[in-house]
């Protein structure tokens, strides 16, 4: 019997194995505390303040993000990446040598639930995923968020979240139509919160008893 984090990795799993019985799709859960958490209504004001979260790796594309970000003044938007990584030193040296003001590496947190209601934005530019904890953490939060536009964030965030395609211009086109104030921030940060309620603990401990109880192991 396989239990899959998302609806994404059973069709990998399909497609490239080819097992298609005996399965389930059990998302992750989101811990308690992000739910707690009471965030002020969007304001429209410069500079926009920007939140990315998770492992400095290659697939998460941070030099990606690094690029576009620094096309725009740091009164316009700031960047502060959390996160720890093997990439942490090349991304600062990038940081570094192009003088780029407006990007902040910020390393660990342990309280990145509190960090996270104090910025108006989350982006996140992941080429691939498997589920990506650090977005549901920041939906649960009521984070507008903006994402790339690969199907598993499609998945996790129910279609409601706001898309840029990884080209050389997406996101920058983007983020210029969330400076001119174009998207209705506070509706996706509403909707952000309601997608979330599918990563609750409690609702993830009764999908797992439900998978135990009611199915034998394959044999």
């Amino acid at each position: 019997y396989t239990i899959y984090v998302s609806k994404e990795v059973k069709g990998l799993v399909e497609r490239k194995i080819g097992i298609s019985k005996n399965h389930s799709v059990l998302y992750n859960y989101v811990d308690d505390k992000f739910f707690r958490i009471k965030r002020d209504a969007y304001k429209h004001q410069k500079p926009i303040r920007i939140i990315s979260v998770g492992n400095l790796r290659p697939e998460k594309n941070y030099e990606f993000i690094i690029e576009n970000i620094s096309k725009f003044k740091s009164n316009d938007i700031i960047l502060d990446i959390y996160g720890v990584g093997a990439l942490e030193k090349e991304l600062q040296e990038i940081i570094s040598l192009e003088s780029i003001t407006n990007i902040n590496l910020m390393g660990a947190s342990n309280c990145i639930d509190v960090e996270l209601a104090n910025y108006d934005l989350f982006l996140m530019a992941s080429k691939y995923e498997g589920f990506g904890i650090a977005l549901a953490e920041a939906m649960a939060v009521g984070m507008p968020v903006v994402v790339s536009d690969i199907r598993v964030f499609r998945e996790v965030t129910n279609n409601e979240a706001i898309y840029f395609n990884l080209d050389n211009d997406g996101l920058h086109k983007v983020l210029c139509r969330v400076i001119n104030n174009e998207f209705d921030i506070s509706k996706v940060g509403i909707k952000m919160r309601d997608a979330s309620k599918r990563y609750k603990k409690n609702l993830y401990i009764k999908n797992i008893e439900y998978i135990y109880n009611n199915h034998k192991p394959y044999k």
